[in-house]
């Protein structure tokens, strides 16, 4: 008999002077390219942003993923994790602005003012 029960994660702050931008990608499809993370998120990489990230295992490549924000945004602090308990892909919730999502990653941006 398999027993499921849902683990919940909840992260809250008080950041005076803090600008935080929330982000999702589904699957793989991260931006490549400085330009692209604009484009997608309004995130800019002159503004020195650092990342709380939250990704499915099953569907996002992480290793690829942090290398590219490397890249991208060099000197940036990235800190997050993998969800965990699903025992397939699409099983994991991912929950970000009221919405739950079952693949890719969620997080947030955040800089100083």
């Amino acid at each position: 008999m398999t027993v499921r029960r849902f683990g919940r994660e909840r992260t809250a702050a008080r950041l005076p002077q803090v600008s935080v931008r929330s982000l999702r990608v589904a699957g793989d499809g991260f931006p490549q390219g400085a330009d692209a993370w604009r484009d997608a998120f309004d995130i800019d990489p002159a503004a020195r942003p650092h990342f709380l990230l939250l990704a499915d295992p099953f569907s996002c490549d992480v290793e690829s993923l942090v290398q590219q924000l490397d890249r991208d945004f060099p000197g940036a602090v990235s800190i997050g994790g993998l969800a965990s308990g699903a025992e397939r892909p699409g099983e994991n919730a991912l929950l970000l602005e009221h919405r739950i999502h079952a693949d890719g990653l969620v997080g947030v941006a955040q800089r100083r003012l």
